[in-house]
């Protein structure tokens, strides 16, 4: 028998990181460039990463800190206004 606080966990749980992050996503869409937003969605790891170091104290390798520089670069790139359009 499933206790009503693990289901109300677990359904907490599935709103939370399912949901409307699905939500988000999909209304931002409507105002921006699906080509952005692909990219924009790499910032996912990125933050996950981040999230780790601060909240777990997880330590990072060279190569993820490169990672997470290359991603981050790529979104400030994609984001800037280009002049000679």
């Amino acid at each position: 028998m499933t206790s009503p606080v693990i289901l109300g966990k677990g359904l907490a749980l599935g709103l939370v990181s399912t949901f409307f992050p699905f939500v988000s996503y999909t209304l931002g869409l409507r105002q921006m460039e699906a080509g952005k937003a692909s990219v924009l969605a790499f910032a996912e790891p990125m933050v996950a990463a981040v999230a780790g170091i601060v909240v777990f104290g997880e330590m990072l390798r060279v190569e993820n800190v490169l990672g997470i520089l290359l991603i981050f670069t790529a979104l400030v790139v994609l984001n800037s206004r280009n002049v000679k359009r």
